[in-house]
């Protein structure tokens, strides 16, 4: 038995079980849960399927409490599959809250076991899947059990099949597998531990029969087919996988095999610990590490457009001198605050040409939202549609019809470089416009402003005369 430090051992368990259709998991899961109450340790039970009618086991998180597959399928017309991953996705956006009762329970219990939907694929390759075995993974030490069907692996063309499958899991989940031999109280699994150990017994055996057959063949002067051929080469690319994979057969239906079981998944905690741990958390490191620098990238970008496309304007000086007493008309004074309004609400002028284009904002809080700019206020309140919302740890996700971000808990907004180039263009467009616009004011001022002296002077003229007749 694996040795562990003090922290550890109080970590328990948790045992997320996979298997092909039919191959008996949830009887499995059932004869497991039984088996630790009878050795008064009872473990924390979790069902991750929402299709199961009924249950031979009490479930401690159960996740038809929290989707109804019926109504999912009802809802958002989707057949049976599609109504699983849904459920499943629904599931994960509350997930958090399971590993808050996990965390409240891993000091009372030592095993949590997990059953998953019956169809393996739709677990093991989906989304909410490789969240949710990740996030239990990065809480307490876990370990994927794959059942097998024993009588059915006779046939090496089915054997294999499962092998790969298994071979697959165990890079998909970067977890320790632990693949379990179920029925032997029908079929014994000795010839499948043979065929995992010497390459010539499998051999063996597909000379002697058909790939899809579980029996001998009777006809000897049989030639061997293209299957016998492939199952021969992969067998070979297996021959690793094999020797790394720890295996023990049981019986869902009269117990053999529980202490072994156990006793192999205590092994398996141990590779945890050792081999799978330190690979995980320098996945997860790197992760945090791409996303602060993509943050931070984005930052800066968006920093750099503002600065390049915010510059002020310099102070246009007047051709008129002070001694003319010129003077600025408010025409002129309007045109010169349009300016600076356009070159200080560079971020208005982004978000109302983005209308109706993707862009991604994220919070203070640390959310993203990914989705299409709808309307924008001079407060910089946006409403966006056909939303994607991440949470801030990046493992939680939603799908949003539309909604609305206060401007005011904005950290930045990122939108198309190519959004950016054309603001910049009309910018300088407008610029030069406003620069030869104001050439031909300057031009007609001068005159008006000429004439304007001489009315100050007749003024002056006409006050002296009737000052001194008053004398």
């Amino acid at each position: 038995m694996a040795t562990h430090t003090q922290t550890e051992n109080r970590q328990p368990t948790s045992i997320i079980l996979l298997g092909m259709a039919g191959s008996g998991k949830s009887t499995v899961l059932q004869r497991l849960n039984s088996y630790l109450h009878a050795q008064n340790d009872a473990p924390y039970v979790i069902n991750l399927d929402p299709a199961v009618r009924e249950l031979n086991y009490s479930a401690n998180i159960d996740i038809r409490d929290t989707v109804d597959y019926s109504k999912v399928m009802k809802q958002y017309n989707l057949g049976p599959n599609g109504g699983i991953i849904t459920s499943l996705n629904l599931f994960t956006t509350k997930f958090d809250q399971v590993l808050g009762l996990i965390e409240k329970r891993k000091n009372s219990v030592n095993n949590i076991l997990i059953d998953t939907p019956g169809q393996i694929e739709i677990f093991t390759w989906s989304a909410s899947g490789a969240i949710i075995t990740d996030a239990i993974a990065s809480e307490v030490p876990t370990v994927i059990g794959f059942v097998v069907d024993t009588p059915r692996t006779m046939a090496p063309a089915t054997f294999m099949s499962n092998m790969l499958y298994a071979c697959s899991i165990l890079y998909k989940t970067r977890l320790p597998l632990l693949l379990i031999f179920n029925k032997t109280d029908v079929q014994d699994c000795s010839f499948a531990n043979e065929w995992m150990t010497d390459f010539e017994s499998f051999q063996a055996a597909l000379s002697s029969r058909s790939a899809t057959s579980t029996h001998a063949s009777t006809n000897q002067n049989e030639e061997p087919s293209y299957m016998n051929s492939l199952m021969n080469s992969m067998s070979l690319v297996l021959e690793e996988f094999y020797a790394n994979i720890r295996s023990v057969g049981v019986s869902a239906m009269t117990g053999d095999g529980m202490p072994e079981f156990f006793d192999a998944v205590d092994k398996c905690r141990g590779d945890y610990y050792s081999d799978y741990k330190p690979e995980l958390d320098r996945l997860r490191k790197e992760r945090e590490e791409k996303s602060e620098a993509s943050k931070q990238d984005s930052i800066d970008r968006l920093m750099k457009d503002m600065k390049t496309g915010g510059e002020e304007e310099q102070p246009i000086e007047s051709d008129a001198s002070e001694e003319e007493g010129e003077t600025l008309d408010a025409q002129d004074m309007k045109e010169r605050r349009g300016m600076n309004a356009t070159a200080n609400d560079l971020p208005l002028t982004l978000l109302n040409a983005a209308q109706n284009k993707p862009l991604l904002v994220e919070l203070k809080s640390g959310e993203t939202f990914n989705g299409h700019l709808i309307a924008c206020d001079n407060y910089m309140n946006l409403t966006l549609k056909q939303v994607f919302q991440t949470s801030p740890d990046g493992d939680v996700f939603y799908k949003i019809p539309e909604c609305y971000i206060r401007g005011n808990t904005i950290k930045y907004i990122r939108v198309a470089d190519e959004l950016l180039d054309q603001i910049k263009a009309t910018q300088d467009r407008d610029r030069e416009q406003f620069k030869s616009q104001r050439g031909s004011n300057d031009r007609s001022d001068r005159g008006r402003g000429r004439g304007g002296r001489g009315g100050r002077g007749r003024g002056r003229a006409r006050g002296r005369g009737s000052h001194n007749n008053n004398q």
